[in-house]
């Protein structure tokens, strides 16, 4: 009995040990915490470092793994978090074992390629190759917008997107060895460009010319697009203002390298005018890009350019509301001044009015033209017409007035027969009391009466057929005079201003 409890006991000990090494073993071994009522499994991912390997260099990605133990009363389970925006579903012991990036900027081959060009190309030297002998430079251009036309100083200024493109034959590559990327994008900086240069312009730099980037083919095509603002000099043609059309002229073309090295063309031979926006004083009717081929003075080579055509139609409306109408009904107000009696005094003042808001017109055209005495607008000369022609009748307003208070001196036989008679019958005033063998009218009894009203004196009721004395006969040669002085306005001014505006309109 005795040596039965002693082998229980000494069993039992036995057992103690073996289960506290087991634990132990088990805490150095795998570091984790044991609990009495749920076991606990560990589940552990290996994660791969993926290794992508170009020809030129080797990149590795590694991403970062966190072991989470989820401790439950039935089944552990373990996920995976990674640090590269991107979650992988792990199910069991599985896991994923290389991730793919979609992104191109993580692509070898494009990172791989834009460094092999900044190491190996050099931006600075014209490419030349054995297959061409000079490069060919395409030049197009869309016009975004006529912002303004200083007609004064004859200058055009244009929003415009330039559309550049050439051939480099240092910039071809294999789109095999660069995981097939077959274009990058690189700013203009990193490549060679051509010396394009704008002949006419006025800026002191080609705006956004080194501002922005270029896309390069795996075939050595270089395309280049930028908004740029240009400021030329445009000859303009004012003869027919406000109804004109201009033409402005935009010449590109190389600067340093003559014909034999770089050629410069055009792919659509034409303006892109699809996204042009509207002017309130101009508008763009049509753009054309002819090449031209130049030898200048100073060297023998042939030196090609581009020449952009815009043509231009001018808005005339604002002009015609605001100059043309009013003007003429200024000048047409010069014609009351001959139906003004000349008891009220206003005959000459009125005619200066004319006069000086004519020439306010003037100066309002001539603020808008270039100073240029080879060409005259129309308008210009029209305004000049009706300003003489006031002029003219303020003159026959001062004769007039001269006549008309001649009455204290007596009228010479030569004036009163060979002047006031004659013109007397072209005028239709007949003259009571004279004898007229040209026409046999009867005399005017309210024209009687109311020349010796204005006399202060009465005309006899009796006979009004009596010879009037000289100062009747000064005031009807006024009259006369006045009468001649409106007929000979009306005609001029019909005749003239219809001779400005049909040439206005044929030119």
């Amino acid at each position: 009995m005795f040596s039965r409890k002693v082998f229980l006991v000494f069993y039992v000990l036995m057992i103690q040990a073996l289960s506290t090494a087991d634990e132990n073993t088990s805490t150095n071994s795998c570091m984790t915490e044991t609990s009495t009522d749920v076991k606990t499994s560990t589940f552990t991912t290996d994660v791969k470092t993926s290794t992508y390997t170009t020809d030129v260099k080797t990149s590795t990605y590694t991403t970062d793994v966190k072991t989470s133990t989820y401790l439950t009363s039935t089944t552990p389970m373990t996920t995976t978090e990674m640090n590269s925006n991107y979650s992988v579903d792990l199910e069991g012991n599985e896991t994923e074992e290389q991730v793919s990036f979609d992104y191109r900027g993580m692509d070898t081959g494009y990172i791989d390629l834009s460094l092999d060009i900044g190491e190996s190309y050099e931006s600075s030297v014209i490419p030349y190759c054995e297959a061409s002998d000079k490069v060919t430079v395409t030049i197009d251009i869309a016009i975004r917008q006529l912002i303004n036309l200083d007609e004064p100083e004859q200058i055009l200024v244009l929003s415009a997107w330039m559309r550049w493109g050439w051939f480099d034959c240092n910039l071809v590559w294999n789109v095999t060895d660069y995981n097939g990327t077959n274009k990058i994008i690189l700013p203009i900086e990193s490549v060679w460009m051509p010396d394009i240069s704008l002949y006419e312009s006025v800026a002191e730099e080609f705006f956004g010319l080194l501002d922005y980037r270029a896309i390069l083919h795996n075939d050595g095509t270089v395309k280049y697009t930028f908004p740029t603002k240009l400021e030329t000099f445009c000859q303009l043609d004012v003869s027919r203002f406000p109804f004109d059309s201009q033409i402005c002229t935009l010449t590109f073309g190389s600067w340093v390298y003559n014909g034999f090295e770089i050629d410069v063309t055009s792919l659509v031979g034409k303006v892109d005018l699809s996204q042009t926006k509207e002017n309130a004083e101009w508008s763009i009717t049509k753009g054309e890009i002819v090449r031209h081929e130049v030898i200048y003075g100073c060297c023998p080579e042939p030196y090609p350019d581009v020449t952009v055509y815009v043509y231009m139609k001018r808005k005339p409306t604002g002009y015609v509301i605001n100059i043309i109408i009013p003007s003429m009904l200024v000048t047409s107000i010069a014609i009351l001044g001959f139906i003004l009696p000349v008891d009220s005094g206003e005959k000459i003042g009125l005619q200066l009015t004319v006069m000086l808001t004519i020439s306010v017109f003037q100066m309002l055209v001539a603020e808008k033209l270039p100073p240029s005495a080879d060409v005259e607008p129309l308008i210009s000369t029209f305004l000049k017409f009706t300003l003489v022609l006031s002029g003219g009748s303020t003159l026959m307003q001062v004769l007039v007035l001269n006549v008309y208070y001649k009455g204290h001196k007596k009228m010479p036989k030569s004036v009163k027969y060979y002047v006031l008679q004659p013109l007397s019958v072209v005028t239709l005033v007949p003259i009571p009391g004279m004898k007229n063998h040209i026409c046999k009218s009867k005399p005017d009894t309210q024209l009687v009466r109311l020349f010796h009203g204005m006399t202060g004196r009465k005309s006899p009721s009796d006979d009004i057929t009596m010879e009037p004395n000289d100062p009747d006969l000064w005031m009807y040669l006024s009259v006369i005079l006045d009468r001649l002085g409106f007929g000979l306005f009306v005609l001029v001014l019909i005749s003239g201003t219809a001779h400005i505006f049909v040439r206005m309109n044929t030119e």
